[in-house]
């Protein structure tokens, strides 16, 4: 989509059982409206069971990511996007977590989520831009820490907002909505703020190379 890119684009989310958060975020970024213009290389999402059922019937099932392609005039397919980038948090047995219930349960998540930020982390020539929306307070907090520890200079935390109507779980209609059918609807207006994050890893006295789980320690 563009002759040279300063960066390899990559795109984290954590997500709940509101796979809208992702579908919000690629309409922001990809429509011409908002004047992003920012394009992925490569698009994941972290979750439990409960949300990979919900990412799986809504945007594979009943279609979702092809009709986001189509509101984008994009090609269906090119969105960098399937089933295999949708990573599950799993127990150290290897049994998927159906919810972040519990301590050990967000423990795992956390080392998982830090394991995959360190490494793309690692390579200059990839920016992270990242969603701090999605998922329990628990795994946004863990996406602003992995954030601090982690994050250079270029890479950016954001936090994306629809309309309240639309974000309304117990609505069918907001169930049924994932992005704006008109962006300059006020309606439909997707509000995104750049979270401020120190990102003080580099300054840190720990050498951040050693395992997510002795960092933690």
């Amino acid at each position: 989509l563009m002759s040279k890119k300063e960066y390899n684009e990559i795109f984290l989310a954590g997500v709940g059982t509101t796979p809208q958060i992702l579908t919000e975020c690629i309409y922001y970024y990809y429509h011409s409206y908002y004047g992003q213009n920012r394009y992925f290389d490569r698009i994941k999402v972290f979750t439990t069971n409960r949300g990979t059922k919900k990412l799986l019937d809504s945007l594979f099932k009943e279609k979702k990511i092809n009709k986001l392609e189509q509101a984008l005039q994009l090609p269906i397919g090119s969105l960098p996007f399937d089933k295999n980038d949708i990573i599950l948090f799993s127990n150290k047995d290897g049994s998927p977590i159906e919810d972040l219930r519990t301590t050990e349960e967000t423990d795992r998540a956390i080392t998982i989520l830090y394991s995959e930020i360190k490494r793309w982390s690692q390579d200059k020539n990839v920016r992270i831009t990242a969603t701090v929306a999605g998922g329990r307070k628990t795994m946004s907090a863990a996406m602003a820490l992995a954030f601090q520890l982690y994050a250079r200079e270029h890479d950016e935390l954001i936090h994306i907002m629809a309309p309240d109507e639309k974000m309304d779980t117990s609505s069918k209609k907001a169930q049924n909505w994932f992005f704006p059918s008109d962006p300059t609807d006020p309606k439909q207006k997707l509000d995104v703020i750049q979270v401020p994050i120190i990102k003080v890893g580099r300054y840190l006295g720990h050498d951040l190379n050693i395992s997510p789980e002795a960092l933690a320690e």
